[in-house]
Parts: C-alpha cells; structure tokens; sequence
C-alpha cells in the first residue's frame, strides 16, 4: 500500500488468497480474518502438522504477479491444535492468533502454540480484547522526546509518544497496537486521552516549546473529531498555535476529501500541520498537491545514510528544497550523530529530532531535561553539549 498504493495491495490480497486456495490441502478450509490475516483448517494433518505448514509456506512465499510484475510477500504461520492447545473455536483461533505473532517477532517461518510456556504469550486478539482496559486501567502512558531548531539549538517542539506498559506482557510497542486500534473505535479515545493528558502537561510545566501529537487521519474523517481537538486545546489554555498534529502520508490520501476538510479546518483555527515519515510512501508529491500543511518530517531511513550513501544524501537535499519552496519547515528524524546533524545543517534543514538529541522521556524526565536544556545548552552548537 505505502510503496505501491492501494489499489495494487488489493490486488495482491487477491492474488495472495487464490493462491492459498491452491495450497491448501484438499481437506482444509480457508477465511480471511481481516486485513491481511487469513486462517487455514486443517482435519486429518497427523500427530506433526511442521511438514504440512513448512510446505504451505514454501508455496506462499513464492513471487505473486501483480500488473505483470513480481512482487514477493513475507508470510508468518501460527499453528495450534485442537484438545492440545484449545478446546472452544475461540481459543483455537486466540491461541493460532498467539503463535502468529510470535512467529513474526522472531521472524520464524512459523511458530507453535506453546500452552507450557512460563512467559506471558499475546496476539492481536489479545491486544485488542485487553486495549479497551488499558485506556481506564491508566495503563497508556506519555513519553516526550524534544526536536531541536539546528539554527541555534533551542527546542522547537516536544512530540508526545504514547506507551502501553501491561500489567502481565510488559512494554508493548506502539507499533503492536496502535495499528489494532486504527481498526477499531478504539484509535479515537486514545488520541483523546493522548491530546488531554499532555496538553494539560504541557501547560502545567509552564512550557513554551511547540506540542506534536499524532493523529490517525481516520479519526479526522469524522467532522466532529475535529471540535473535539479544539475543545481540548482550549480547556488546557494552550494556543492553537502551539499544538501540532502529525500524521503520516500514505493515511493522508485514505479519504482526501474528508481528510482536506478536516485539516483545512484546524489550520483556520491556527494549528499546524506535519507530515510524517515523508518520503517513503508511494504518494509524496500527491499529498503535498491536495493539503496544505506547515512540516514535513523526513524519515529516518533516509537521514540514517546520510553520510553513507550519495543517494540518500540527495534525496534529502531534494526534499528540503522542495519543501521550502513550497514555504514549508523541514524536521529530520532519527539524528543520532554530530556528523549527522552537521551534514544536515548544510543542507538548510530546519529542525532535528532523534536519540543523538533526546531519547523519549516521561513528564517529570522531560521537564527536568528541558529546564536543565533551555538554561544550560539553549542557543549552544550541538558539539558543545554533552550527547544524550
């Protein structure tokens, strides 16, 4: 979807869907979950199903033409069985659900259910059924990582980060679950409880810096999500201007024209716009044609080789011009050198981010650094303060 758009990831959940029709052994049926996750039954596999599922995978993993080119997918298999692993159809497909993920953390070609193991095993169905307790369990929490302006070293703006820290799985990533919650209602009172809690962190600390939160742009596609964010901003006291939202481009062209409405909205209200990972997906210059925005924010992979690769450096030279003739500000992510930040300086780049500057911080972490920040090292060249 990102790389190619949405219309060939579509194309490729077909063609990858007949294609488990084909691999299928004759006994076996085969759903779609959602999304791209699929389930297969398998009756009469013998006391060892590794062979079988190794086979399938083989198969699976094989390039799939798409337009009439290539186009090779990763696939993770979760097995479980029935009476070893589960007994109920719900806890057959939560325990399926469950080696899957792990299969995909450890980047194995597949993974067995494990009902013995002392860890604390969770899937996508486990996520999900437990998110919703999480937001009135107080168990999402905030984290702050500071965006320095290169010109002179001051902190531009702080972007709220939100963590889920489980009573029983520990640190769970973002990258886990807030993709589950985008698919369900529930991605709107997070970034509800995200946008309250760290306005209101902000004011309170007396903090002049910008705010960054992210927002999924389908949660803009309802018109009255929008009121929602203005009515938090201005029960914090916090200027509209001193809040920015950033969200990605390839959710941007999602539903374009709810989306515009939305952010042509807030901008008249006086918050900024941001761009995220720019650069990576499929529909750069798109996007930059169809909203008006305030940042973009280069992504990582590409600030990362910087001093490696002619390439990259290039392209990231191009994107900062692009941007500022178009009037906008350029944040590049995942600066964690001198070299880095210097190369970047060169290039015009107007403000950095990344675990060179700051590592993501809780609130009383975070105000201690930028007290000690903005009264020790504000104004300072980088090389001249000590590296995070």
């Amino acid at each position: 979807n990102d790389r190619l758009g949405h219309q060939t990831g579509d194309a490729l959940l077909i063609a990858f869907a007949d294609r488990l029709e084909l691999a299928r052994p004759t006994d076996a049926e085969v759903a779609r979950l959602g999304g791209d996750e699929f389930a297969v039954l398998i009756r009469n596999h013998g006391d060892d199903p590794q062979h079988l599922v190794r086979k399938m995978h083989a198969v699976l993993t094989q390039p799939l033409v798409i337009d009439s080119f290539p186009i090779t997918v990763g696939v993770s298999i979760g097995v479980a069985r029935v009476h070893q692993d589960a007994h109920t159809t719900t806890d057959l497909v939560r325990a399926a659900d469950t080696a899957m993920y792990k299969a995909k953390r450890t980047g194995g070609t597949f993974a067995l259910y494990d009902r013995s193991a002392r860890t604390h095993q969770h899937g996508r169905l486990n996520l999900l059924s437990e998110l919703s307790a999480a937001l009135d369990d107080h168990q999402l929490h905030l984290n702050f990582q500071p965006q320095l302006r290169m010109a002179d070293g001051r902190v531009d703006t702080l972007e709220a980060l939100v963590r889920w820290v489980h009573p029983h799985y520990g640190p769970i990533a973002p990258s886990e679950f807030i993709g589950l919650a985008e698919q369900t209602d529930l991605i709107d009172p997070i970034t509800v409880q995200v946008l309250r809690t760290a306005t209101q962190g902000v004011m309170a600390g007396g903090i002049s810096a910008r705010l960054a939160v992210n927002v999924s742009p389908r949660s803009l596609e309802d018109a009255e999500f929008v009121n929602t964010i203005l009515s938090i901003v201005a029960e914090a006291g916090l200027a509209p201007h001193q809040l920015e939202l950033e969200m990605t481009e390839r959710e941007l062209v999602r539903q374009p024209e709810r989306t515009k409405y939305a952010i042509e909205k807030l901008r008249s209200a006086g918050v900024r716009i941001a761009i995220d990972d720019f650069g990576v997906g499929y529909s750069s210059y798109q996007t930059l044609r169809l909203f008006d925005v305030d940042r973009v924010k280069i992504d990582r992979e590409f600030v990362q080789g910087l001093l490696a690769s002619d390439k990259d450096r290039l392209i990231v030279s191009s994107l900062i011009e692009l941007a500022h003739a178009l009037g906008l500000d350029v944040v590049a992510e995942g600066v964690e050198s001198q070299g880095v930040w210097n190369a970047l300086r060169e290039l015009g780049c107007d403000v950095a981010q990344g675990y060179g500057i700051a590592v993501p911080m809780d609130y009383v972490e975070m105000r201690r650094w930028f007290a000690d920040w903005s009264e020790t090292y504000g104004g300072t060249p980088l090389h001249q303060r000590p590296t995070a």
